[in-house]
């Protein structure tokens, strides 16, 4: 009985030590944060080109079969730019996923270095 009071005042220890070393603990739900809005535009942006282009293969016949020939070249010259559009915001998404990265590198080090203190100086 003794042994296992002891053990138990051991593991309470142990988890206090551990959560007061733990600075890292402040910068989670905002590295959780950028990880999932990162995730959350990709998937969006993937979803609208890829829905975007499905309506428009489906009504495709419609648009073309449109009598006055200055209002489908208006539609059709619409439809393109708009693709032209998300093409270009595609091509940025590896520089949002470096930038996040790079945020999360900064959030884990500025996380670890503001417990770190010696003799009141910071440490970064």
């Amino acid at each position: 009985m003794k042994a296992q009071l002891k053990e138990e005042k051991n593991l309470k220890e142990r988890k206090a030590i551990y959560e007061e070393e733990g600075n890292v603990a402040a910068v989670t739900g905002g590295v959780t944060q950028l990880i999932v809005g990162t995730s959350v535009s990709i998937m969006i942006l993937v979803l609208m080109a890829v829905m975007s282009a499905q309506v428009y293969q489906q009504n495709e016949a419609d648009i073309n079969a449109i009598n006055d020939t200055e209002v489908r070249t208006q539609v059709q010259d619409a439809t393109k730019s708009s693709f032209k559009g998300l093409s270009t915001i595609g091509k940025y998404i590896p520089l949002i996923v470096l930038v996040v990265v790079v945020a999360i590198i900064i959030a884990l080090v500025g996380g670890f270095g503001a417990g770190a203190t010696a003799g009141g100086g910071r440490v970064l």
